[in-house]
């Protein structure tokens, strides 16, 4: 999924069984798998835990790792649940567009040259 730079990053973890008592982390890292951050993911409703804290920063990716506790410690991992990951890639298409429209914008063509 494509998230523009500095905009909001939707970590959602979606549990299959619908699970609303449980204690969701999850931990962003760079390209190089070093931790950015790391987030608890409140329950909004039929086992769907949801952050959106976290920016997208000035990285080619992220990954999202989501580990799922049944105590609020979170020190016991629930056996239950795989560890999933998401990706969120950062958008440039917009920011090269938002560029060109700059460039275009700052062109001198009184004359009907280019300069």
């Amino acid at each position: 999924m494509g998230v523009n730079l500095n905009d909001r990053i939707p970590i959602v973890c979606q549990l299959e069984d619908g699970n609303t008592n449980r204690f969701v982390q999850a931990t962003v890292r760079d390209p190089d798998g070093n931790v950015l951050n790391t987030v608890s993911c409140p329950h909004v409703g039929s086992g769907l835990y949801v952050n959106q804290s976290v920016v997208m920063p000035n990285f080619r990716f992220v990954t999202v790792q989501f580990k799922v506790f049944t105590n609020v410690g979170l020190t016991v991992l629930d056996p239950q649940y795989s560890q999933p990951m998401d990706f969120f890639d950062s958008d440039e298409s917009t920011n090269v567009i938002d560029r060109l429209a700059e460039i275009e914008d700052n062109l001198d063509t009184s004359d009907g040259r280019i300069t």
